[in-house]
């Protein structure tokens, strides 16, 4: 946590080098940072770390004025840069809340004033996920319900999850199927893989294996590892697909590409029992399917 004192040091810094338009901006955030903190070291806040460097890479243009938003318990210092041009001013704002929101600090959940950051459905879900982290429910219930009345379909799904494993609510199968479906109504990948979880179980909605495949194969293309993933599963062991080895491998090593971490080992245990030609011509079409986001495929 960053005391009283190193706050002040941290505002003055950057409202001093808000004048040189090559001062980094969102890194000295990130440096005041505690890097121990598990939620810093999660992927969402490691997502949040790279956009925040590569936007103060590629500042171009001198900032006029630095303002600070006052933050508690222990990220006192919130550096508002304004600029002149509106646009490239909101998306640093958005950047400041989502570093906070992913990262760990308490302080910006409780008490960022978001209508000043450009209260944006983006700017909403993102309070909700803070909120969320923190288990303070009613807040969360209102942050993804401002959200999700300006159809964000990620604060749909993520509420659609809590309702769906009766986390910080009621569980509620048949809200938590309605949530995923608008979600996945708004091509959210993530909507797509829940609601066809959804109709595999018959959770919330009548079982449904054809409908399910319906959300799981354009939640697969849009690079959704878990919905990968899971198609991968049912080609290797066959029943609601045809059994293929070869789709098997395609689409674990799709997930593989998407970071799911144990799709490698499954793929390569597939790979071993194809022919060694044959490898050559799935993983050509892997790279394909992959580089052109399925626009060009052959498979």
């Amino acid at each position: 946590m960053v005391r009283l004192s190193g706050a002040i040091v941290l505002a003055a810094t950057l409202v001093a080098t808000s004048a040189n338009a090559d001062s980094p901006i969102l890194g000295p955030i990130v440096q005041q940072m505690d890097s121990s903190a598990p939620r810093f070291q999660s992927s969402e806040c490691a997502a949040a770390r790279d956009a925040a460097n590569n936007y103060d890479e590629q500042i171009a243009g001198r900032l006029a004025t630095g303002a600070m938003l006052g933050l508690a318990f222990g990220f006192l210092a919130l550096p508002v840069a304004m600029s002149g041009d509106a646009q490239k001013a909101q998306q640093r704002n958005l950047m400041i809340v989502r570093l906070f929101t992913a990262c760990g600090s308490e302080a910006m959940a409780k008490w960022v004033d978001a209508s000043k950051l450009g209260d944006t459905s983006l700017v909403q879900g993102w309070m909700g996920q803070g909120y969320e982290v923190e288990e303070e429910w009613p807040q969360t219930l209102d942050w993804y319900g401002r959200a999700i009345k300006q159809d964000n379909p990620d604060a749909e799904v993520r509420l659609g999850k809590m309702y769906y494993d009766g986390r910080g609510v009621t569980q509620d199968y048949q809200h938590a199927a309605s949530l995923f479906s608008a979600s996945a109504g708004n091509n959210l990948p993530a909507g797509q893989y829940w609601l066809a979880q959804a109709y595999l179980t018959g959770n919330g909605v009548p079982q449904d294996n054809s409908k399910a495949l319906e959300q799981l194969i354009p939640a697969a293309k849009h690079r959704n590892a878990d919905a990968e993933m899971l198609l991968a599963s049912f080609y290797e062991k066959g029943g609601l697909v045809p059994q293929s080895e070869v789709k098997a491998y395609f689409w674990y090593s799709h997930a593989a590409l998407n970071g799911q971490p144990d799709a490698a080992a499954k793929r390569d245990a597939i790979g071993q029992n194809l022919p060694s030609d044959h490898l050559r011509d799935i993983n050509r079409k892997v790279a394909e399917c992959h580089k052109s986001d399925f626009k060009q495929c052959s498979f």
